[in-house]
């Protein structure tokens, strides 16, 4: 089976990942692993932190948009909404980026793993992937694409609605 570039670049950083000073020195090891794990393990607060936030401005944002439908005209929440569109997308843009860099992280401690006399991690995902584990990952960008999609049926609807107000500012633009 042939491998793509980027296994091919990571079996290369990973084959270089043990100094030329190394020694099997079980605790000096061990310690490295223990500190990759707990920054693992800061990275998935960083990220649930990350949602919080972005769940939190896109329930602002849609609160602003039912203050303005309902007290001013409705066209007015299309921007707003927009605005939800785009956070949405940047959403999506950090929950790849905290996949990825917490795949990096756990291909190190698989490899350290090998100087262990215990597979944890890696065994753990073999277990995950046997039992259909799908990753946190997918659910979320799960949710910010149901977000994205919602709010351009929500646009959709509102032009649509709109479209006899929009012809007549449009008829009176031009005559």
């Amino acid at each position: 089976m042939r491998q793509n570039h980027r296994d091919i670049v990571e079996k290369e950083i990973l084959d270089a990942l043990l100094n030329d000073s190394y020694s099997n020195d079980f605790k000096t090891i061990f310690s490295q692993y223990r500190l990759l794990v707990e920054t693992t393990n800061e990275i998935g607060t960083r990220r649930e932190n990350m949602n919080k936030f972005y769940l939190s401005l896109i329930t602002i944002l849609y609160g602003i948009i039912t203050f303005l439908s309902i007290n001013c005209h409705v066209l007015f929440s299309i921007v707003p909404i927009l605005f939800v569109i785009i956070v949405s997308f940047s959403w999506k843009n950090h929950i790849d980026q905290y996949k990825l860099l917490n795949e990096a992280k756990f291909n190190i401690i698989n490899y350290l793993e090998k100087y262990l006399p215990v597979y944890a991690f890696t065994k753990e995902w073999e277990l995950l992937d046997n039992y259909g584990y799908n990753g946190l990952s997918k659910w979320d960008k799960r949710i910010a694409n149901s977000l994205i999609i919602f709010s351009v049926v929500l646009i959709a609807i509102i032009l649509l609605s709109e479209h006899t107000i929009i012809c007549n500012y449009i008829n009176v633009i031009f005559n």
